[in-house]
């Protein structure tokens, strides 16, 4: 007769190895629910430089991230919206990025009518040109001067609206002198402005507080102090997380 013996040995460890794999499944659920990381689609074509560009921002963006509220420094800034609405909207973004003007286009403009013009989300727009981005600071700069004369929101958007045809171009002088006129600005006292090194100052003070706050990329948003890294992938599921955070 042979002797049969209970694989009791090799029962045990291969449930002890389930219960861990869902424990730690569990952790990285709960780790991914209360993080935001709002990417665009990783099918979506861009240029061999681009996506070079691109790799190497989200890393940063990782590396350097807070793990809770951050307190931005927003001394000066201009408020779109109530400035006693329950949440707060930081932007650091940079006119020539792509994904910010991603942001703008698909989250932004919906943003702005549901939420902000409601007086449920106050928004705070920050410049953070980065390097690889010629036109990105003299864009910031044509929209900071549109702002002495009370059009700054007009600018922003006439920049992002038509980054297309401005973001290779050599020197954008002409072309923002040209919003410029059609947003109805004086010319003379925005020609002016443009060379004034406090403009550039104030722009670059925006860009050490973002760095401060965590960011690295562009667009990098705060939500109540919380990092927000990427664009959403639909302008739903940036809504459905706003009407969370509203209830909470």
């Amino acid at each position: 007769m042979t002797d049969k013996k209970k694989p009791s040995g090799n029962i045990w460890k291969y449930t002890t190895m389930l219960l861990a794999g869902l424990l730690l499944g569990y952790v990285i659920g709960r780790f991914e629910l209360t993080t935001l990381n709002f990417i665009v689609s990783p099918n979506e074509q861009k240029d061999e430089k681009t996506q070079d560009q691109d790799k190497n921002t989200q890393e940063k963006e990782e590396d350097t991230a807070p793990q809770g509220p951050v307190d931005v420094n927003t001394d000066g800034d201009l408020i779109l919206g109530n400035n006693n609405a329950k949440i707060t909207i930081i932007d650091f973004s940079d006119y020539q990025c792509p994904f910010s003007e991603r942001f703008y286009s698909e989250i932004f403009v919906n943003l702005k009518q549901d939420f902000i013009d409601k007086g449920v989300v106050k928004y705070i727009f920050k410049d953070y040109p980065l390097n690889f981005h010629p036109n990105a600071l003299p864009a910031a700069i044509a929209a900071e001067c549109a702002g002495q004369q009370n059009k700054y929101w007009e600018m922003h958007s006439k920049l992002f609206e038509t980054q297309e045809v401005w973001s290779g171009l050599e020197n954008t002088e002409d072309t923002y002198n040209g919003y410029a006129k059609e947003i109805g600005l004086n010319l003379t006292k925005y020609t002016a402005c443009i060379g004034e090194q406090s403009i550039k100052d104030e722009i670059m003070t925006d860009r050490s507080d973002g760095t401060a706050a965590g960011a690295s990329g562009t667009p990098t948003l705060f939500i109540n102090g919380m990092i927000v890294r990427g664009v959403p992938q639909s302008y739903d599921q940036f809504k459905q997380y706003l009407e969370s955070q509203i209830g909470n």
